[in-house]
């Protein structure tokens, strides 16, 4: 069999020895099963699923009850990962205006960062001079007309005939102005500055699932606001960004986001503001720390102004992925759905890197099927065999009536 063939025959070609109502006898507390699809496989491979909203609205809301069990009952290790935001430095020239030398004092230049409004925290300053030391000074501008100080003496130098090769770089306090004045003091010597590199912290945040499209306006909201409500008819849905579609083409509006469960009261769990300005820009995502619930509500404070026209929000949330090793000739189940559950402790997660498991392959999880209740705890040998105990109990009475005569003769 050639190994396109091997990858083509994931496919499931055999039931599994357990089924809905005869669940494997460790998992009788278990409420619901999928199948994951496309898991039989002819080799050892690693796969990972997308968890969907009915796992998240059936499991526990920490997922402490998920499980993998294959087609007779044995359990899985595996391990869950949720995509964070990725960080990196990236060195970026700037160009330079406004350079100059005042005689004894400093030579100067104002650096221009760009508009991508990334956070810097320290520049390379390139010059031709050699053999100095020198003090440099870093001011910040978002308009180039005022300036703060982020960083008030830093010391820059290079010595190359004593075999220094110098620094030249000079870290300052963190800022996302687009603007940085350089002053570098060198005494009674000029060291003129050639060109400057800033080190912009670049943030690739994960990809999004939307959980929820188009939330439904709703008559409830209070005078001078406008809601807007979800309910998915499941618990613990996790959200933790809302994303807003606009028609107007100016306006700006503080928001409000709220959830809940079933019985308990709405919790405001994000605030922010969203609008479009000729100024300003635009913004029309809010991130929040991720929350669960079953309702959604956000609400958008109009005050004296018209309802935004032809707004409508998304909800979305980092997806987790549950990822395992399958075996030739076997299928996979993930259960959950268990409130007693404690989480499980695997080796996986640490045999395994984030990356293999990234790189695994995707399959599919099959529509949630209900497991039978579990069975009823035994009943006690009194409660069953109550007869026999008062026959006993009678018995007793009698000797004791019986012995108690022989004593009163």
């Amino acid at each position: 069999m050639t190994a396109a063939v091997a990858l083509a025959a994931l496919v499931l070609t055999a039931p599994p020895t357990w089924s809905a109502s005869t669940p494997p006898t460790a998992f009788q507390h278990w409420r619901y099963f999928s199948r994951v699809e496309s898991a039989r496989v002819i080799s050892p491979s690693l796969v990972r699923i997308e968890l969907p909203l009915a796992v998240y609205g059936r499991a526990r809301s920490d997922l402490a009850d998920l499980r993998v069990v294959d087609e007779t009952g044995e359990e899985i290790p595996f391990a869950v990962d949720q995509p964070t935001t990725q960080s990196a430095i990236v060195w970026q020239p700037t160009t330079l205006s406004e350079t100059g030398y005042v005689a004894g004092r400093y030579t100067q230049a104002v650096a221009d960062a760009g508009t991508e409004g990334s956070t810097h925290d320290e520049l390379e300053i390139d010059t031709s001079a050699d053999e100095f030391s020198a003090w440099v000074q870093v001011e910040a501008s978002d308009d180039e007309q005022t300036w703060r100080i982020v960083r008030d003496r830093a010391p820059i130098f290079r010595f190359t005939e004593e075999g220094f090769t110098g620094s030249l770089t000079v870290p300052f306090a963190p800022t996302r102005s687009r603007w940085l004045r350089v002053r570098v003091s060198g005494g009674d010597r000029r060291i003129d500055i050639d060109a400057c590199s800033v080190a912009n912290e670049v943030n690739t945040p994960p990809t999004s699932t939307v959980m929820a499209t188009k939330l439904q306006t709703t008559a409830e909201a209070h005078q001078h606001q406008t809601w807007l409500a979800r309910d998915f008819g499941l618990p613990n849905i996790p959200v933790s960004t809302m994303r807003f579609t606009v028609r107007q083409p100016e306006f700006y509006r503080n928001v409000e986001i709220l959830t809940r469960n079933d019985g308990a009261p709405w919790e405001v769990v994000g605030q922010g503001d969203i609008y479009r300005d000729p100024q300003a820009g635009t913004s029309l995502s809010i991130d929040f720390p991720e929350n669960v619930g079953r309702y959604w509500r956000v609400e958008v404070f109009d005050r004296s102004d018209l309802p935004l026209a032809g707004i409508a929000v998304d909800l979305l949330d980092t997806p987790r992925f549950l990822s395992f090793k399958t075996q030739p000739g076997h299928v996979y189940s993930l259960l959950y759905g268990d409130a007693q559950a404690v989480a499980p402790q695997y080796d996986f997660a640490s045999i395994t890197t984030v990356d293999e498991r990234a790189r695994a392959t995707i399959v599919a999880l099959g529509r949630p099927d209900a497991l039978p209740p579990p069975p009823p705890p035994p009943i006690p040998w009194t409660e069953s065999h109550q007869v026999i105990l008062w026959i006993a109990l009678v018995a007793a009475v009698g000797v004791i009536v019986v012995l108690a005569a022989r004593a009163m003769r």
